[in-house]
């Protein structure tokens, strides 16, 4: 790499807009085959990166990839990203994920190909309008409600045990469903241990998980031209068959699927829950499956 390019290189990664977006690797990766890009330029980059990576971008579509917390859909996006060769873009998201609103620029600034976008979006009215409107094929990616929220148990317990966190950091993750008032887990809870963490997403948590996997079921059946249904329960199974039905959906002319060395979704399988919850929690966590669920999914009481 010649001085100039490491210079204009080290830039861009001290500047606000890298810390602050974090795009995946492969956009700034194809900063080294864009010609004449200034730092000026960095508002512009995802545009000037789409036209300027390889021509096998062209052919993929921009994929829109919505997921329900705690169902390795960060690495399942990133897994396609990175055999796909586009950018992963991550939209920005409200505390509460249950309130998180579509954006627009992505279907109407930027060219429609050659990306990823990865967010926790609920199938509220106004998204599946701007969905609609727009002519949005989007991936809706689930996961069992009851192996999710041991998922993120499990998490609340770790990042406080590895860091100290107060809980009040947890806000941003522990608030009730839409039109509720957001409630805080406190440290006592916490110290009690994983049984008890968990009683207390059941109660304030778990509702959220369920009706945001009922919503897009729902949207999938009146919009199946346009969402697309997998589950973490899918991709453990067969992931290959995984990729290929999103292949498929996007009409994407590829046999190439995610090496497994490049699959660094969490490890756990599903139906933990049979094993890590209180036989209460899951008489509980069960009941307030409904029978959509069922009916659509892998997912079985």
């Amino acid at each position: 790499m010649s001085a100039d390019l490491q210079t204009r290189w080290d830039k861009i990664k001290n500047t606000s807009f890298f810390q602050k977006y974090k795009p995946h690797n492969i956009l700034f990766k194809s900063f080294y085959t864009i010609k004449n890009l200034s730092v000026k330029d960095l508002s512009r980059i995802p545009a000037a990166a789409y036209r300027n990576l390889t021509a096998s971008i062209s052919l993929v579509p921009a994929i829109s990839f919505f997921a329900l917390p705690r169902s390795a859909s960060q690495s399942i996006a990133y897994a396609l990203a990175d055999t796909l060769k586009i950018v992963q873009l991550t939209e920005a998201t409200q505390h509460n994920f249950t309130q998180n609103v579509i954006s627009v620029r992505p279907y109407v600034e930027r060219p429609r190909r050659g990306f990823i976008i990865y967010v926790h979006l609920p199938a509220s009215n106004i998204n599946l309008q701007t969905i609609r409107y727009y002519n949005v094929k989007c991936i809706a990616h689930i996961r069992d409600p009851r192996d999710a929220v041991l998922s993120l148990s499990r998490l609340i317990i770790n990042k406080y045990n590895s860091a100290g966190i107060q809980s009040r950091l947890f806000v941003t993750e522990l608030m009730s469903y839409e039109g509720q008032q957001p409630v805080t887990i406190s440290e006592d809870i916490i110290k009690s241990g994983y049984h008890r963490v968990l009683d207390w997403i059941l109660e304030h948590r778990y509702e959220s998980f369920v009706k945001w996997v009922s919503d897009w079921i729902s949207a999938r059946n009146s919009m199946k031209e346009l969402v697309h249904l997998t589950s973490y329960e899918e991709f453990v199974a067969d992931s290959d068959s995984y990729f290929r039905n999103i292949y498929e959906f996007y009409d994407i002319k590829s046999d190439k699927m995610p090496p497994i060395y490049k699959r660094h979704f969490n490890k756990g399988i599903a139906r933990n829950f049979e094993t890590e919850m209180t036989p209460e929690q899951r008489v509980y966590a069960t009941k307030m499956i409904p029978d959509l669920i069922y009916e659509h999914t892998l997912i079985r009481p």
